[in-house]
């Protein structure tokens, strides 16, 4: 069994075998979110749950009472006990017996850093700082609190960093014993530090290099339009200060998970925006990244939809390339995403579909879900959106999609980044006041979305990459990658030794893929054999049809990500995507295994035969259920049937024809509101839940004469959250502080139904 590890150090050659049966390494990983402590049943049946609609990595998120105890209620207690440690040790046991791959989380919620608490609480002396003016207007420093009046700690402390590793990394290790060997990753999540930060740590640091009392330049800091006794370049010493800092506590942390043979995987807080290393006081979000062994972005909360992004203040359409040019200049093949969190109940298979292809165009090929709650009691239901758990309708319909995902980051990292171009991330220029750093921020962000509006595949690059990277034949090599050129946003000056190096450069890239269309986006990643891997895809709202040109004489292929197929493609043929689709390309003399796309035979006409509610979606004060029901539906067509906009739960159409089953079928809907899964005489022949709406039915489960087609459609469980009154039933702390925010984006939600059924053999 292939290991995280493994594709890292690209050790796994991408086969059409591994693509076909997916890898579960790379397929959507789990986010089980504790609030409390599971049941053995519970253990048991969600991590069943999880390894059959094919999430392949589970990781225990606990959320302690010590969390957020004025606005999350909890009631998970013991963290960080021996009784806690023996519950996940259980819990992950099982979860590697059956086959999942496993993963920790350093953290009790969020950010990392802290042990909930636990790191200031023995150690006082730990505790971050700020500056701030007393009423005197003097400069002073105060101690940065959580919502609950706990200190938090100095992110900029490597002793703090070291006393949290030693609560959580090697307390893990010794707990979980020799199932310690079996974890492969640590999830760090969202540490962050502040832009007025002002800790021992870094008060000493700045004396030490550069000579003087940090407090002499707060006015630069708390007031940035201001100059520092007379040093106009402070801000810039300033946060390369923190960031060096910064970037040490995340190389403990890594060295703290090596030292157990683990991996670290994560991202940071406000990934999304072009000034986060300021405001978060990053220093370098690119450089920050670089210390995680797989660096990742999250897309949370509605920052990616295929109706409009919603972006805040200087955010990018672009930013999951900051992960991926991470990735590929330290020459790995691996970026991730945390997705879904606070988008609510209204995800239906294609919205999910484009949110994870959105990102997987621009570089990430691995998806963390969030959340799977390890239960949906009471005000459980409500406080993390959307919830995949089996208590929501739809739930077991997500393999097809999951195994889709599967499929594409399987190819997409068979091969590092291929790109050519790569746009200046100017850091240093947002450091300055805000005026100056929000004209930087508009720059850097109408240079990137100028570049994929031109069809242009590029990585992001900064100041520190460009100096230690060496120019070859014309080409910057930056780890795994060579740039021809790098472009710069208007505006924006590069220093001299830098512009000197890449003037240098080749300065062209005519670009490897051509579509014509700027509605598509495209990759392209190459393996050491000089195979590429091409993902195209289709980021409007409507169908895209537009030729695909790949500047290669290898043969070409097109993989099917939806089927595991593969299909001769010719080089300049039309592709035809639909909303959120990727096609996947692959140049290589090794493709001879494509065969001819089977031609449709004879068209079968089924017969409706009944049609029921077969489970009911509940919100109450008891929490979220899907109970079995039973009552009648008026008949389906072929035409397509739709459900009761206020009927939340699942519901079975049945319809009847013959087959002599010597032949497989096709079966296909025009639409499909959100997730179907298919029975044929009974049996699970599979699921349905991105378009085209289309499942292979096997001959092996036809019989002779008449045989019965069920489709069991799931309708969102959005419409029961927008009916709902949790106010009635719990405080505002049960309720959570996401509730509001997943209502906006559940409005949207459609009422169940398909329409256009047809089935042909094959």
């Amino acid at each position: 069994m292939h290991t995280l590890k493994d594709f890292l150090d690209r050790r796994v050659p991408f086969t059409e075998e591994l693509f076909e049966k997916g890898d579960p390494v790379l397929a959507p990983v789990a986010c089980w979110e504790w609030y409390r402590a599971p049941e053995p049943k519970e253990i048991r049946e969600q991590l069943e749950a999880m390894k059959r609609v094919g999430f392949g990595t589970v990781y225990v998120l606990p959320m302690p009472k010590e969390f957020r105890p004025c606005t999350m209620t909890s009631e998970l207690e013991g963290y960080l006990s021996d009784g806690y440690f023996e519950r996940v040790r259980d819990s992950l046991a099982y979860a590697d017996g059956i086959g999942l791959h496993l993963w920790l989380y350093d953290e009790g919620g969020w950010p990392s850093g802290a042990a909930c608490g636990k790191v200031t609480a023995a150690r006082p002396d730990f505790s971050a700082m700020r500056f701030c003016r007393d009423e005197s207007g003097r400069a002073a420093r105060r101690p940065v609190l959580n919502p609950a009046g706990i200190p938090l700690p100095d992110i900029y402390s490597h002793e703090a960093a070291l006393f949290f590793t030693r609560l959580t990394h090697h307390a893990y290790a010794e707990k979980l014993g020799p199932l310690s060997d079996r974890v492969e990753a640590m999830f760090t999540d969202e540490p962050a530090g502040f832009e007025d930060a002002a800790g021992d740590a870094v008060l000493s640091a700045f004396e030490e290099k550069y000579g003087g009392r940090l407090s002499e330049h707060v006015g630069a800091i708390l007031a940035p339009d201001e100059n520092s006794a007379g040093d106009p370049d402070f801000r810039r010493k300033y946060f390369a200060l923190l960031g060096e800092l910064f970037r040490g506590t995340l190389d403990i942390f890594r060295e703290a998970g090596a030292s157990h043979g683990w991996l670290s995987v994560g991202h940071l807080d406000r990934d999304h925006t072009a000034d986060a290393h300021v405001s978060k006081g990053y220093g370098n979000l690119l450089a920050a990244l670089k210390r995680l062994d797989v660096p990742g972005v999250d897309a949370i909360a509605g920052q990616i939809l295929s109706t409009g992004n919603r972006m805040d203040g200087l955010g990018l359409d672009f930013y999951p390339r900051f992960a991926s040019s991470a990735a590929v200049q330290k020459g790995v093949p691996i970026a991730l995403s945390e997705s879904f969190s606070v988008y609510g109940a209204g995800l239906t298979g294609d919205e999910m579909r484009y949110i994870l292809n959105a990102q997987l165009v621009r570089g990430i090929d691995l998806f963390n879900y969030m959340t799977t709650p390890v239960t949906v009691e009471g005000w459980h239901a409500y406080q993390m959106r959307p919830c995949f758990h089996p208590s929501f309708p739809g739930f077991f319909a997500l393999d097809s999609l999951n195994a889709e995902i599967t499929r594409e980051c399987v190819f997409m990292a068979a091969g590092l980044h291929a790109a050519r171009t790569a746009l200046y991330y100017p850091c240093e220029e947002i450091l300055p006041g805000p005026e100056h750093a929000a004209r930087a921020a508009e720059a850097f962000r109408k240079a990137g979305d100028g570049l994929e509006d031109a069809g242009c595949d590029f990585d992001l690059i900064d100041l520190d990459t460009i100096l230690s990277s060496p120019v070859e034949a014309g080409l910057l090599k930056a780890g795994g990658a060579s740039y021809a050129r790098v472009v710069i946003p208007e505006g924006i000056p590069v220093p001299g030794e830098a512009a000197e190096k890449l003037r240098a450069l080749r300065g062209s890239d005519p670009g490897v893929v051509r579509t014509g269309d700027r509605r598509l986006l495209s990759r392209v990643n190459a393996d050491e054999d000089g195979n590429l891997y091409v993902a195209v895809f289709n980021r409007s709202r409507e169908t895209v049809a537009a030729e695909v040109f790949i500047d290669t004489s290898l043969p070409l292929c097109r993989y099917e990500p939806k089927t595991g197929g593969i299909l001769p493609f010719r080089n300049g043929g039309t592709v035809s995507l639909v909303s959120g689709q990727c096609a996947l390309i692959r140049a290589s003399e090794n493709s001879r295994s494509a065969q001819e796309e089977t031609a449709a035979g004879t068209r079968i006409v089924p017969v409706p035969s009944g049609a029921r509610k077969t489970a009911l979606f509940r919100l109450s004060e008891k929490g979220a259920s899907l109970d079995p029901v039973s009552g009648p539906l008026p008949l389906p067509s072929c035409e397509g049937a739709a459900l009761d906009p206020d009927f939340t739960g699942e519901a079975s159409f049945d319809f009847r024809f013959a087959a002599g089953g010597d032949r497989d079928l096709l079966l296909a809907l025009d639409a499909l509101s959100a997730f179907a899964e298919v029975f044929l005489n009974g049996t699970r022949a599979g699921s349905i839940s991105t378009a085209p709406y289309v499942l292979r039915l096997s001959k092996e489960l036809l019989k002779p004469g008449e045989n019965l087609l069920t489709l069991k459609i799931a309708t969102l469980a959005a419409r029961a959250y927008l009916d709902s009154s949790p106010g009635v039933w719990f405080e505002k702390k049960q309720i959570g502080p996401y509730h509001e925010n997943s209502l906006l984006l559940e409005r949207t939600a459609a009422p169940g139904g398909f329409r256009g059924l047809s089935l042909t053999t094959l």
